[in-house]
């Protein structure tokens, strides 16, 4: 989605994902040297049922912004009702940055709908 570009070039930002209340899918973009990295893992042994991913989804309802820390990664998760966003991240990215770039995306965001790309999702998380 282009409109993620923005939020790609703030400094040590890696990918973003965009998610319906229901766990599809709806776009996601990483950075390049990620993204080749994603493609050599075995993605389905990981999460081998989608239902799992429905119900994390689901248990976002309510909270309008979430960060998940990691050794060397965060996860920023915003509510942009009726969707969920996830921004992957090194440590150092400036979450004001992301927050005030992803505010303005959101009104784009919010009429965004589940794209074909689902099979791919599971790409998308490299931890």
């Amino acid at each position: 989605m282009k409109l993620f570009s923005e939020i790609l070039s703030i400094d040590d930002v890696e990918g973003v994902v965009l998610l319906s209340s229901k766990g599809e899918l709806i776009s996601w973009v990483f950075s390049s040297d990620i993204r080749s990295k994603m493609e050599k893992k075995d993605w389905s042994s990981l999460l081998s049922n989608p239902e799992e991913l429905r119900k994390i989804v689901q248990s976002f309802e309510g909270m309008q912004e979430l960060e998940f820390f990691y050794t060397d990664k965060k996860i920023m998760v915003r509510n942009i009702s009726p969707n969920f966003m996830l921004i992957v991240m090194g440590r150092n990215a400036s979450t004001d940055m992301v927050r005030l770039v992803s505010d303005t995306l959101t009104p784009h965001l919010r009429k965004a709908k589940k794209g074909k790309k689902a099979l791919g999702f599971l790409k998308a998380f490299d931890f």
